[in-house]
């Protein structure tokens, strides 16, 4: 989820960014990969090495979010954050 909290006080739906576990064949310059056994990819509950696809976004409602599996460490949100700006040409 990476819409803010500002997002969810006053929408039904949230910002997310997708997740794969499979790597492209031709991966974008917006992936962040999350490497298996890496401190980020612990703290994120993720079981294999997964790369967050920040330019496939989508607005999906609060209610499909079932539960929290883990969270980014500040580094890897900040390489997140970093990528996004660069998907939406905001870099």
């Amino acid at each position: 989820v990476l819409s803010d909290k500002i997002v969810h006080d006053h929408a039904a739906d949230v910002i997310v960014a997708a997740i794969s576990s499979r790597p492209a064949s031709r991966p974008l310059p917006t992936d962040v990969q999350i490497s298996a056994g890496s401190r980020e990819h612990k703290a994120a509950g993720l079981k294999v090495t997964s790369w967050i696809k920040v330019a496939t976004l989508a607005a999906i409602p609060r209610t499909a979010v079932s539960r929290r599996l883990g969270r980014l460490d500040s580094d890897a949100l900040d390489e997140v954050e970093k990528r996004l700006r660069l998907a939406l040409g905001l870099a």
